[in-house]
């Protein structure tokens, strides 16, 4: 019998020990922060586990969940003066990066290329044409949280390193 990890079940059990830990006191942090870390983690480990196996579907909605999570990411802890004038660039770019995946995932499936493109160049006509981009409060707060995307280089590596043994 071949072991396999359930992305949904690992991030629904990781989800209610931080909500837990959360409802005791033990961590501090928002439910908006909270929420959008669950959705990178179930993002990455959907990801890792559906390249390659001809599961288009949970593919996509693990790219979907992990680019939501780096938006509320974003939202959380860049100073972007107008947020709600970021949200339609953000939609085209999160469905862009989706069929760009499951275009990586398949190479003969190039429709997905040609609708990433679209909807590539569609967010970036949105994003000139709604100037929702501030770039100078955006590379400012940059610098601030670099250092704190380095847990995610420890999952990723943590969960290779777990779904390569069970394989």
């Amino acid at each position: 019998m071949k072991n396999r990890i359930s992305p949904s079940g690992l991030a629904f059990i990781v989800l209610g020990v931080v909500l837990i830990l959360k409802l005791f006191g033990e961590i501090t942090t928002s439910y908006e922060k909270i929420y959008g870390n669950m959705l990178l983690f179930y993002g990455i480990v959907s990801v890792y586990v559906s390249m390659g196996n001809e599961k288009r579907g949970s593919l996509f909605l693990g790219v979907v969940s992990f680019m939501i999570g780096v938006l509320l990411y974003v939202l959380n802890n860049f100073d972007i003066m107008s947020t709600s004038r970021i949200i339609l660039p953000a939609v085209f770019f999160v469905l862009s990066a989706a069929f760009l995946f499951l275009f990586l995932d398949d190479f003969q499936g190039k429709i997905f290329l040609y609708v990433s493109l679209v909807l590539i160049i569609a967010g970036s006509i949105s994003l000139l044409f709604f100037n929702s981009f501030e770039w100078i409060s955006f590379s400012a707060s940059i610098s601030r949280t670099v250092f704190g995307l380095w847990p995610y280089l420890f999952i990723i590596v943590g969960i290779g390193i777990i779904t390569d043994r069970l394989r």
